[in-house]
Formats: structure tokens, C-alpha cells, sequence
């Protein structure tokens, strides 16, 4: 008759096997709560990885449920236990870059009967991921079972978990704010694969031999039971100080910034031009002022002119301007709903016109915004592109071409009619 050696007490897992669900769900909670809160805003915001967010992502993820596990002595291997982070590091970057390579249209709502509107590619994703990391997990946690059986309970989890996902992503969409947002490893994912891997742990159990304690064992210490949390202890001081030294590093820099670009708008507020012995601008023909004439098959079709009054105090968010009269035309091609629009704005001397390009398209956008200000030469001229936006000063003139959706030849085309007609003196 065997005897188990030193008298120790003998684990029997039938009697707190339904406790897994509750224990591995908090697990998958806690960890997409320290995701969202102490992972996200250092590895997207500062480093700006998504790479990285997976990578820590997912090791937060697979140690949570990892530890658990180990503390119901279902995983006994520091071997195991990196096994099993492995695999959910793997499993998401799989997840991540496979889906890229499945059919634009799995991409599109689908309405599905009693499901509502979900995204197939969510739901395939999703399953494949719950799939890998669910198998796995069964494979390394005790007791041994039958890998036909395995493969059938983790098929059914995983297909349930990608479901469940694509649902809830369904019905929060067009929500301005949601935690259960179903995005990769975000809330509902981490909750709803730790729930299914439990379950499917649960059905493994279901079997005579466990029943009969075919896998019993000596009671482990308190110490090696918690070990594995140990672990999960040092990942999570050492996220926890990262994101904290980052958010530091980053308010002071956003502090800098702010002292920096306050002082800029002030530096450009004091060099603006005298309003004193302005003239007011006097109308002109429009076809003196701007090409009412086909460019390069482009036609235009509505054209005008609006007066604008003085601004001299507008404060650190405004510019001054003085009086000054815009000149505007539309152009496009027949059948096209795109549009070129030009605008020629004529201000009292060229000082004011040279002036008003740092606050084109808005006011102090050169401080605000410089990384989106390019300089360009064109035909020998100096001008400037903000996004779809063209512009330059031409003596008393500031010229302002839009271009939004707008071919590269066609630019091009429009950059040199009105070039030609006002040369840049910048």
C-alpha cells in the first residue's frame, strides 16, 4: 500500500475547484486595470511603442493568471510558469500582426442574429489568440489529461471568448467613453480570456480520475505557494516606478514647453508691426486680384471678397491683424467634389503681410505648431505648407492656396499660376 512520505497532508482539488473562476477573473481585473493605469501612458504616450504596450501588457496579463494558478498548485515549475508567459507574449504579438493579413471586408460590421453588429476580424482574431493561450495553459497545468480532450475544451472556450469580445465591442461603439471598450488586451479581453481559460480549467477537472485523486499532492508550504506572486510583486513595483519617474519626467518637460512657447507668443506679440497711419483697404476687381481663369482643366466657379476689421488685442491665444480685404476663389473640375480654394488678403504694407504668415493658417501657428510648418521652394520662391495649406506674403499680399485631396500635379499646377502672378518675398 503506498503511504505518502513525511505524513503530510494530502490536496484534493475537488473541493475548491469553482473557486478558479472567481480567483483567475479578479486576476485578469487587477491586471487590465494596472495595464490601462501604470503600462499604457509610459510605452504609448513616452516611448511611444505599441510593441512595447503588448510586450508588458502581456506579461502583466500571463503572470496574474500565472500566480494563481501556482498558488492553487496547478502550475509547479518556475519552468511552466515562464512557459506560460511566454505563450501569452507570443500568442498576442501573433494575434497582433496576423490579423493584418486577413481580408479587408472582415474588417466591416456584420450584423449577426441575436449577436447584433460585431467585427468578424475581432471576433477570428480574438478566438485564434484565446485558442494558443487557453491550450497552453491546460497543457502545463496538472493533472495530465488527453490532448483530444484539451483540444476540444480550449476550441470551445476560445470560440466563446472571441464572442464575447466581438459582442461587447459592438455595443459600446459610437460610446464617447467606455472601459469596456473591447480592444486588445483592454479590459473586456483580459476579463473575459482569464473567465474562459478558468471555465475551461473547470471542465478539465470534470474527469474519474481527478475525482478520485489520480493527481493528489503533498500540501506545498505557505512560502513556495505564493512564490509565484512574488514575481508578479517585482514586475509591478518596477512598472509602477517607471510609469511613475515617466509621468515626472513628462510634466516637467510639458511644464518647459508651456514657459517656452508663452514666452515665444510674447516675443511675437511685442514684434508685430504699428497699427498707426494704416489706410483702409480699398476694393479692387476681382479678376485683378485673382486668375477667374481655367489652371490646368481646374475652373472656377465662385469667387468675392469680404472686408475684415481690426484686431489689436486678442491676448496670448489671438494675434493682431489690422483692417485688411480677402480675395477668394473656388476651383474644381467638372463631376469632381473636390475643390481648390484660393485666397489673396491685402493688408496696408507688406511689414503686416510678412507678419501675418507666423499666424497663418491659425494664429501663432509656427510657435504652436512647428513640427507641422515646412519650408518649401518653389520656382526660386520661398513659401510655406501646413498640411493641405499653401502659403506665402507677395509685397502687400498674402497668398493662401487650400488643397485638400488635391494630386500632387495639380498642386503644383495652382503653386505656379498664382507664383508666377505674386513672387514670394519671403
Amino acid at each position: 500500500m503506498n503511504q505518502q512520505p513525511n505524513n503530510m497532508p494530502i490536496v484534493r482539488r475537488t473541493g475548491n475547484r469553482w473557486s478558479i473562476i472567481p480567483a483567475l477573473t479578479l486576476a485578469g481585473l487587477l491586471s487590465a486595470i494596472w495595464t490601462d493605469v501604470f503600462i499604457w501612458f509610459p510605452s504609448i504616450v513616452s516611448v511611444q511603442s505599441y510593441i512595447l504596450f503588448v510586450l508588458l501588457a502581456s506579461v502583466s496579463l500571463g503572470l496574474s493568471l500565472g500566480a494563481v494558478l501556482w498558488l492553487y498548485g496547478l502550475i509547479r515549475t518556475w519552468k511552466g510558469l515562464t512557459a506560460a508567459v511566454g505563450v501569452m507574449i507570443a500568442a498576442h504579438f501573433f494575434g497582433e500582426f496576423g490579423a493584418r493579413h486577413l481580408p479587408i471586408g472582415l474588417r466591416e460590421y456584420m450584423d449577426v442574429p441575436l449577436l447584433g453588429s460585431i467585427i468578424p476580424e475581432l471576433a477570428l482574431t480574438a478566438s485564434a489568440v484565446a485558442f494558443i493561450i487557453i491550450l497552453t495553459f491546460l497543457m502545463l497545468t496538472r493533472p495530465k489529461r488527453k490532448v483530444a480532450l484539451l483540444v476540444l475544451i480550449s476550441f470551445g472556450c476560445s470560440v466563446f471568448a472571441g464572442i464575447i469580445v466581438a459582442v461587447i465591442d459592438g455595443t459600446q461603439r459610437g460610446a464617447w467613453f467606455s472601459l469596456l471598450k473591447g480592444t486588445v488586451l483592454g479590459l473586456s479581453w483580459q476579463l473575459v480570456l482569464a473567465s474562459s481559460l478558468a471555465t475551461s480549467l473547470l471542465l478539465g477537472q470534470i474527469d474519474s480520475n481527478v475525482s478520485k485523486g489520480a493527481d493528489d499532492a503533498p500540501r506545498a508550504s505557505f512560502t513556495r505557494r505564493f512564490a509565484a506572486f512574488g514575481v508578479l510583486l517585482m514586475f509591478l513595483v518596477a512598472t509602477g516606478v517607471w510609469c511613475h519617474s515617466t509621468q515626472v519626467r513628462y510634466g516637467k518637460k510639458n511644464l518647459e514647453l508651456q514657459a517656452r512657447v508663452k514666452a515665444e507668443i510674447a516675443k511675437s506679440l511685442a514684434e508685430a508691426p504699428t497699427f498707426e497711419n494704416l489706410s483702409a483697404p480699398v476694393p479692387k476687381p476681382l479678376d485683378k486680384v485673382l486668375l477667374l481663369q481655367e489652371i490646368n482643366g481646374w475652373k472656377p466657379y465662385l469667387s468675392g471678397s469680404q472686408d475684415y476689421g481690426a484686431q489689436r488685442n486678442g491676448g496670448d491665444m489671438l494675434a493682431p491683424f489690422p483692417a485688411r480685404r480677402t480675395y477668394y476663389a473656388r476651383y474644381a473640375t467638372p463631376g469632381d467634389n473636390m475643390a481648390v480654394v484660393a485666397n489673396v488678403t491685402e493688408y496696408p504694407n507688406a511689414e503686416w503681410a510678412k507678419y501675418a504668415v507666423r499666424n497663418t493658417p491659425m494664429p501663432h501657428e509656427f510657435i504652436n505648431h512647428p513640427e507641422s510648418v515646412k519650408h518649401l521652394v518653389r520656382l526660386g520662391n520661398n513659401l510655406y505648407q501646413d498640411a493641405a495649406y499653401f502659403f506665402w506674403p507677395s509685397g502687400e499680399e498674402l497668398i493662401f492656396l487650400e488643397c485638400s485631396g488635391v494630386l500632387p500635379d495639380v498642386i503644383d499646377g495652382f503653386l505656379k499660376a498664382y507664383l508666377v502672378k505674386y513672387p514670394s518675398s519671403l
